[in-house]
């Protein structure tokens, strides 16, 4: 397999050498024969020096301008250096001649669908993978393209999780493949050193693919990068690195021959000295090869199982991820290919390994938003790969993805719209989620619109989200923080709080369940006298009606009274002082499932020889009916009435002015008689009852148009009690 199938991966490193030789073929002069300059220039693109052969291709066609082999040249060769902007220009310049561009490969067609999806315009995109598919309908690069534009939305689904950030440490030049060291990154640049000399660069300004340290600070911000370590593998270009064993011991990429030369790639393993900071011990992967290249390491926490990228012969693609074991004496076994869930027609690369378990890896052949893009492969369990989507992935490249032990902060390597060098690095937050269900106690019924709030132990501030109908809820935190959580809504006890924290290794928060208890359901109220002072030593009777069971308490100084009640029942609140009459309430807990049912009672006082107006007995106009909360009133009063034999009660109805006299007279002796009737249903001897009607003749208002609370005020109920009734008045005596 030639070198040409790791640059899909691998470009960032061959691109300088690219540009090297564009600059000394420059110094070399023109050449003016067409087919000399045709020779050279297909010689440079077969060792993928594109940049110079790009610029001898452009001078062929200062001659020949509808040399269309030579426009395709072009167009594949800036394919190939990731620059699809100029590449779409020459691809449809091609397009545009029908019978020219038929006649081409089929592979061809596939190839303008790449550059067009890496540009973002999918629908032109899915046109040419559709004519390739008719074509080549075996290929499944194109079944996966395919797949992901017509599903283009699923890679936003998550968008939301992460928050990006462009590092200040990237330069004009390039900044990629990342990797997490002693409280920074350790990155890999073609950047001009500080120390320019002809050591790290030649005369075409071109330098070595270096690696750089910088230190996260307290601030969030990178300190200035320095070169990680000047005595390690000097006049070498380096690439993707990764450190373990606590940091003691690093494995890196490089070049298996000095010089600013292309050569073969190799992974290279070196540790710290035991006294210093030293790296020493610098030895050659078993498995390099001046035929091949290996690149991209990555190592399992032990250090015994190594993941690279390589071209390897028996590959699927254009470079595939591989895998090689150390047994127990420390020699490493022959390469695997990971097969075909993870490696494709394409290219495959930059692995990374978090916590032995998932394998994070590149690849342009899994479909997505276009480029490379970044997918997350299960090594435990062959779940995936699965795409990791957007923002971390775009339209473009999108490569060298490592995260740190928790998993909510890392960085990755990305050519996307805003970079400002060939490569960008950018680091990534990942938001931290609480997530889970409130439930009732001692139930699994959700519970909605509930208040799920978390109160930061620092700064107090709260944060917190309401429950849907089913009780879930979602709510997002910070980094590096304590909280106290708990559920309130009305109705329910305030939930026991809980103590969540986001800092070190803590644990996923999801499923966190909480659990409320409803507040009991209550009867109270106050008792009053008809003046508004508390009734003190009051009996205030609650009667359970489905079992006839009851309670009693007494009012204290504030005459306030609580009874618990049970759903699903009927009460009857009963309330009774000495020198007062009676009163009671109907409470219908069947449908009231917590809360309270508050009522203040406020009882008339009991005078004898007096006329008292009965304020809760009232008509309509012109009726005679007794609603059901008067017959309330009347039963109070019989009750009254059958607890003091010794008393009579006469009763007087008068009606408002507005009707007839002779009218009025008939309906209030109709409402008296009523009122006697129900009186002596409930069991008070009809003797001690007189009940009498007297119409219009004794207003309290004597208005000619009266309002509508001047007529109420007139038709109205008096009673007096008494305790015999020789002195009677006019009306109806009853024995």
């Amino acid at each position: 397999m030639k070198k040409s199938h790791l640059l899909a991966l691998i470009l960032p490193l061959l691109l300088a050498f690219s540009l090297a030789n564009a600059q000394v073929d420059n110094r070399k002069g023109l050449i003016t024969n067409t087919k000399a300059i045709l020779k050279k220039a297909d010689k440079e693109y077969q060792r993928e020096a594109y940049t110079a052969a790009i610029d001898l291709y452009k001078q062929v066609l200062e001659k020949e301008s509808t040399n269309n082999d030579v426009k395709l040249k072009i167009a594949e060769a800036y394919r190939l250096l990731n620059i699809p902007e100029e590449s779409e220009i020459w691809f449809r310049q091609i397009a545009d001649n029908a019978a020219y561009f038929n006649s081409l490969n089929p592979v061809v067609q596939f190839h303008f669908g790449l550059v067009l999806e890496s540009l973002g315009q999918y629908n032109y995109a899915k046109e040419w993978f559709e004519s390739y598919r008719k074509l080549a309908p075996t290929d499944q690069r194109v079944v996966k393209k395919l797949e992901s534009i017509y599903n283009i939305e699923k890679f936003y689904v998550d968008s939301s999780l992460y928050v990006l950030k462009h590092l200040k440490i990237n330069t004009t030049s390039s900044e990629l493949s990342p990797t997490i060291y002693n409280g920074g990154i350790v990155f890999i640049s073609d950047r001009r050193p500080e120390d320019d000399n002809d050591a790290n660069f030649n005369p075409d300004s071109v330098y070595f693919m270096e690696m750089y340290y910088s230190r996260l600070m307290d601030d969030g911000l990178f300190d200035k990068p320095v070169v990680f370590n000047n005595k390690l593998a000097p006049n070498y270009h380096k690439g993707a690195s990764i450190f373990y064993d606590n940091g003691k011991k690093m494995i890196f990429t490089r070049n298996t021959k000095s010089g600013i030369s292309l050569s073969q790639l190799g992974l290279y393993f070196s540790q710290k000295a035991a006294d210093s900071e030293e790296w020493i011990r610098t030895r050659p992967f078993t498995h390099n090869s001046n035929k091949y290249s290996i690149a991209h390491p990555a190592v399992t926490s032990d250090g015994k199982t190594l993941f690279f990228t390589s071209n390897l012969e028996g590959g699927r693609g254009e470079t595939d991820i591989w895998v090689s074991r150390q047994d127990e004496d420390g020699k490493w076994g022959e390469p695997e290919n990971l097969g075909k869930k993870v490696n494709t027609l394409g290219s495959e690369g930059f692995p990374f390994v978090y916590q032995d378990t998932l394998l994070y890896f590149s690849s342009n052949g899994h479909g997505g938003l276009g480029g490379t893009d970044i997918f997350k492969y299960n090594l435990k369990t062959g779940e995936g790969p699965i795409n990791v989507g957007y923002p971390i992935n775009s339209k473009k490249n999108d490569f060298g993805f490592v995260v740190d032990q928790r998993g909510y902060t890392g960085y990755f390597s990305s050519n996307r719209d805003g970079s400002i060098g060939t490569d960008d690095i950018y680091q990534f937050n990942k938001h931290v989620f609480i997530e889970g269900k409130v439930n009732e106690k001692g139930t699994k019924d959700g519970i909605a619109n509930v208040s799920v709030l978390l109160k930061d132990e620092k700064t107090n501030e709260l944060k917190g989200a309401v429950t849907d109908e089913a009780g879930n809820y979602k709510i997002k935190l910070d980094l590096d923080a304590a909280y106290r959580m708990f559920g309130v809504k009305n109705g329910y006890k305030i939930g026991q709080e809980q103590v969540i924290t986001t800092f070190g290794n803590f644990t996923p928060l999801d499923n966190i369940g909480l659990e409320l208890q409803r507040e009991d359901l209550l009867a109270k109220g106050k008792v009053f006298d008809s003046n508004g002072f508390p009734v003190e030593g009051a009996y205030v009777r609650l009667l359970d009606n489905s079992n006839n069971k009851s309670r009693l308490v007494t009012t204290g100084p504030e005459g306030q009274y609580t009874f618990t009640l049970k759903s699903e029942s009927w009460y009857t609140v009963t309330v009774e002082a000495k020198g007062y009459f009676s009163d009671k309430a109907e409470l219908d807990a069947f449908t009231k499932k917590f809360g309270s049912f508050e009522n203040s009672f406020k009882l008339q006082a009991v005078e004898l020889d007096k006329w008292l107006v009965i304020n809760s007995i009232k008509y309509g106009d012109n009726k005679s009916d007794i609603k059901p909360l008067e017959e309330a009133s009347l039963d109070n009063l019989a009750n009254f009435l059958n607890s003091n034999p010794s008393l009579f009660i006469e009763v007087k109805v008068h009606t408002d002015t507005r009707n007839t006299e002779k009218f009025n007279l008939d309906l209030s002796k109709t409402r008296a008689r009523t009122i006697l009737y129900h009186l002596a249903k409930k069991g008070v001897e009809e003797h001690r009852i007189i009940s009498s009607g007297y119409g219009s003749s004794q207003p309290l208002h004597d208005c000619e148009t009266c309002s509508l609370q001047e007529n109420e005020q007139n038709r109205r109920v008096e009673i007096m009690l008494r305790q015999d009734v020789s002195t009677s008045g006019s009306g109806s005596r009853r024995r």
